[in-house]
């Protein structure tokens, strides 16, 4: 469930109420048209732009097909692949004492919450290149302002490269000097 937050960037109601019929094991997609409630029932995703289908790495792919042989469930069923020991749905607040802050000490990383993995993924799209609509789209955000001003973080990695690259163009290390273009004199109406 982590990596399904980590590197898709889902949403705790999107993994929650990931069922193994949105898994396409042999595309490497899975689709987001619902969430787990609080209530324990699937419902509508936060949003319309929320609804869509992902790539996802094969080694995901294969880790959720895995667990979906393991619990010994139909692919083309309803049944939730995230549950409780007794195949009950997810508790977010049982879940999070339970599960995730444990498992959060053990990592000591104690403060780190689920939602904050959305800025992981975020920051690693916004690293890798990723342009920002297909990030955005990704992400399932309304807008790529909501991508880049509230999820996507800077990394000393991307700073180094970026004050690298600014660099390369005002003093470049094969000693070329810039070269300024003089501005075109202006001709008269025929040009001459």
């Amino acid at each position: 469930m982590m990596w399904v937050g980590a590197v898709l960037g889902f949403r705790w109601a999107e993994c929650a109420g990931m069922t193994a019929n949105r898994i396409d094991f042999a595309a490497g997609a899975v689709s987001v048209d619902r969430q787990l409630s609080r209530a324990g029932t699937l419902a509508p995703p936060k949003s319309a732009s929320s609804t869509r289908t992902l790539a996802c790495p094969k080694w995901l792919i294969d880790d959720l097909a895995a667990l979906v042989d393991r619990r010994k469930v139909d692919r083309n069923s309803d049944a939730l692949v995230f549950v409780t020991r007794d195949d009950r749905p997810l508790d977010y607040t049982n879940w999070r004492r339970r599960t995730w802050g444990p498992a959060c000490e053990k990592a000591k990383l104690p403060s780190l919450r689920f939602h904050d993995l959305r800025s992981l993924a975020t920051t690693a799209l916004v690293a890798a290149g990723v342009d920002v609509k297909t990030a955005q789209t990704r992400l399932g955000h309304s807008s790529p302002q909501v991508t880049l001003g509230i999820y996507a973080r800077m990394t000393a990695e991307n700073d180094r490269n970026a004050s690298d690259l600014v660099g390369e163009i005002f003093r470049p290390r094969d000693g070329r000097a810039m070269k300024a273009k003089a501005p075109a004199k202006k001709r008269g109406k025929n040009g001459l």
